[in-house]
């Protein structure tokens, strides 16, 4: 018998041995095993970064320049610090997050009884059956190119430098 989780217990719910989505589910028993399993090991790794890139955009030119037009502190910290310090956040959180759904999320899964495509996947390597293993490596794979994909769109919203057909060295 699997016991649950401290937070499960303090908040009440019951977690663990659910198996298929159906009846007595709850966004907070679907949601909670992911956000304490997966959030909290990204999030000092995550803030670090935020804090690091905030303190070099902090010292560049154009910030010194908003800044001596009279913009608000908060204009300039929202328009143009906190916008251009994204971009090494958002490139770690669509990596991490490509990670998560090809591969994170089975160790989940199969620690919280959650019956899905990662508690699938771990059962078929323990039958070594290979074609499921393979259709939940191809359902990663095509995961991580699309959060690629929607990372480099991002990109060219936060910052007009990067552009589709535009060389960098124009």
């Amino acid at each position: 018998m699997r016991r649950p989780l401290l937070i499960a217990v303090t908040v009440g719910l019951a977690l663990l041995g659910r198996g298929a989505f159906g009846a007595g589910w709850t966004i907070a028993a679907m949601v909670i095993p992911f956000v304490v399993s997966l959030g909290w090991s990204l999030m000092g790794i995550i803030s670090r970064l935020v804090r690091a890139s905030m303190l070099d955009e902090l010292g560049a030119d154009y910030v010194r320049t908003a800044r001596a037009k009279g913009l608000s502190e908060r204009q300039v910290m929202t328009r143009h610090v906190l916008r251009n310090s994204l971009i090494p956040v958002i490139t770690l959180f669509g990596l991490d997050f490509g990670a998560t759904i090809a591969g994170t999320a089975i160790i989940t899964e199969v620690i919280f009884s959650i019956d899905g495509i990662g508690n699938y996947a771990a059962e078929s390597v323990a039958k070594f059956e290979l074609p499921p293993i393979m259709g939940v490596a191809l359902y990663g794979a095509f995961f991580v190119v699309l959060l690629n994909t929607l990372v480099d769109v991002v990109y060219a919203y936060l910052d007009p430098r990067v552009r589709l057909g535009e060389s960098a060295s124009s």
